[in-house]
């Protein structure tokens, strides 16, 4: 009797990891919805919580340092 319980247990436990296994792949991949990218690549303030100048400010800063690093340059350009 206990023998007929444990390979039930086994035989159920078994389905119910297989089953989860297939479905959950779909489940995920099927919520998650990623916003899309903004023109300013940099900076993408979903939240509106960046002030419009300092959006900009990072932005420009960041596009300069993508410029001088696929330069080679190291520098950022401005004089002290």
């Amino acid at each position: 009797m206990k023998r007929n319980i444990q390979k039930s247990l086994f035989i159920i436990l078994t389905l119910v990891i297989l089953f989860t296994t297939i479905t959950a792949p779909h489940a995920v991949a099927t919520s998650v919805s990623l916003p899309e990218p903004t023109d300013d690549f940099f900076v993408n303030d979903f939240a509106g919580v960046i002030n419009s100048d300092y959006e900009r400010l990072i932005q420009n800063e960041a596009v300069s340092l993508y410029e001088n690093r696929r330069s080679g340059c190291g520098c950022n350009n401005k004089q002290p």
